[in-house]
């Protein structure tokens, strides 16, 4: 955890002793140097019990433990799923079918501060797919924002359906959805210019 003094903060190690503890401690800001050892060593190793972790999320044969505060204060869908009469709300173990582990980590880490995920090409496509599926609104409105700022000819038509697919409002506003029409248009105009060249540069090896 950090302590502010002087105008700065000071990294704390974790030590939780109750649910009001994790909570406090996990969904408050940190202001740190995420390349400092001490950065790393507070961030939670998921693969193993941590303070006071009390769920299990299986992928397939591989575990993560978490915290139900933790994931009912972003998620709330994992706050119905633990706080109503699912027959998950008294389980120990919940097990993800269909995800993929690395995927889930991801969400993890970006949920639990200090946060070392960031969005990026790599990961927009699987964190805004469990951001729609968990209703998480903050990582959605961040991978929505990431989008709509790397639109390129390259990646028009996947970010439509992207944003078609899990309602993504701003990027299907009218300046972004323009964006993206134009982003495609290029795209066609010069794979079509490509193809002219290609078949140009054909005739002149078979001499027609």
């Amino acid at each position: 955890m950090a302590e502010k003094g002087d105008g700065d903060f000071k990294l704390q190690p974790f030590n939780v002793k109750s649910e009001e503890d994790i909570l406090n401690k996990f969904t408050l800001p940190i202001k740190s140097n995420k390349s400092s050892p001490e950065f790393s060593e507070l961030m939670p190793d998921f693969g193993q019990p941590h303070n006071l972790s009390d769920i299990i999320l299986c992928i397939g044969e591989r575990c993560l433990h978490a915290h139900r505060a933790v994931l009912m204060q972003w998620s709330p869908v994992f706050k119905a799923m633990f706080s109503s009469d699912f027959q998950e709300k008294g389980a120990k173990q919940i097990p993800l079918p269909g995800k993929e582990y690395d995927e889930v980590l991801d969400l993890l880490c970006y949920i639990y501060p200090p946060c070392k995920q960031s969005i990026s090409a790599d990961n927009v496509r699987h964190m805004v797919k469990l951001a729609d599926e968990y209703q998480i609104k903050f990582i959605k409105a961040e991978c929505e924002q990431f989008l709509t700022e790397s639109a390129s000819h390259d990646n028009a038509m996947e970010y439509l359906y992207l944003a078609e697919t899990f309602s993504l409002n701003d990027l299907q506003t009218s300046e972004s959805s323009i964006k993206l029409c134009q982003c495609i248009y290029l795209h066609f105009k010069i794979s079509a210019f490509e193809g002219v060249m290609i078949e140009l540069d054909g005739q002149k090896v078979t001499g027609q």
